[in-house]
C-alpha cells in the first residue's frame, strides 16, 4: 500500500485511476507568516491591475482584455505585464492602453510588487497550485479570476473557469475598485485562510499522514 500526494487538487481522482494507490491531497506549504510581513493596506497600493500569465497559455489574454476594460472604466490605473525573459509574449490586447512590461523578480522582490499592486487579474487555467494567489494573500493583495488549487481556497467568490464569460469578470473587477469595504473583506478573508498553508499545520498534516500509513502497514504484516 503506498500513498501518493497529488499536485493540484483536481488531478487526485487521474492520479488514482493512473497509479492504482491511494491519493491524498495536501494543501501546498507556504511560508504565510514570513511572507505577510510585506502586507500593506489598500491605502499604500498603487494604482496598479497586475495581469499574471504566459500569454501562450489558453486564455491569458483574457486578463489584458479584463484590465483593459477596467483602465477604460478607472483611468487612472496603470497595467503591469511581468514578464520572463525565456518567453515571446503578445500585448495585442493592451493596445490603446497605458501598461508597463515588468521584468522577472526574485520572489521577495515580487512580494513587495504585489503589495504595492490594488488588484491582480489571473485567468491562468493550466491545473496549478496557484503560487501567485498564495503570494496576493499574504500581502493582502486580492486575486481576481482562474481556478488554481489557491484561487479557490483564498479568493472562493472570485474563482473563474475556462467558460467563464468576460463580462462577469470585468464586474467583479470594477466593484473590488469601487468599493473598498468589500476589497477590505476579500482581503482579509484571503489573508486569515491562508493560515492553513504556514509550515506549522503542513507539517502537522504531513506527521499525520504518515503517523495514519505506518499504522496500517503494522496492521497488515505478513
Amino acid at each position: 500500500w503506498d500513498v501518493f500526494i497529488s499536485v493540484v487538487k483536481s488531478t487526485v481522482d487521474w492520479y488514482r485511476s493512473i497509479s492504482g494507490q491511494e491519493v491524498i491531497y495536501l494543501p501546498q506549504p507556504y511560508p504565510a507568516n514570513f511572507a505577510s510581513e510585506h502586507q500593506r493596506p489598500l491605502a499604500q497600493k498603487r494604482p496598479h491591475l497586475l495581469v499574471a500569465g504566459i500569454t501562450q497559455r489558453h486564455n491569458i489574454k483574457q486578463g489584458h482584455t479584463i484590465a483593459a476594460a477596467l483602465q477604460q472604466k478607472f483611468p487612472g490605473y496603470t497595467i503591469v505585464v511581468p514578464k520572463v525573459a525565456e518567453y515571446d509574449y503578445n500585448y495585442s490586447k493592451l493596445s490603446g492602453t497605458k501598461y508597463q512590461v515588468l521584468p522577472f523578480e526574485p520572489w521577495q522582490q515580487h512580494l513587495e510588487t504585489l503589495a504595492q499592486t490594488t488588484l491582480v487579474i489571473n485567468t491562468d487555467y493550466t491545473q496549478t497550485r496557484g503560487r501567485v494567489q498564495t503570494d496576493c494573500a499574504a500581502v493582502g493583495t486580492v486575486s481576481l479570476g482562474g481556478n488554481s488549487d489557491a484561487q479557490v481556497d483564498l479568493f472562493p467568490d472570485l474563482v473563474s473557469q475556462p467558460d467563464t464569460p468576460t463580462e462577469q469578470l470585468i464586474e467583479a473587477g470594477a466593484r473590488l475598485l469601487s468599493d473598498q469595504t468589500y476589497y477590505h473583506t476579500v482581503a482579509k478573508q484571503a489573508s486569515r485562510r491562508l493560515q492553513l498553508y504556514d509550515y506549522a499545520p503542513s507539517a502537522e498534516r504531513l506527521g499525520t499522514l504518515v503517523d495514519k500509513t505506518r499504522d496500517f502497514i503494522d496492521r497488515n504484516k505478513v
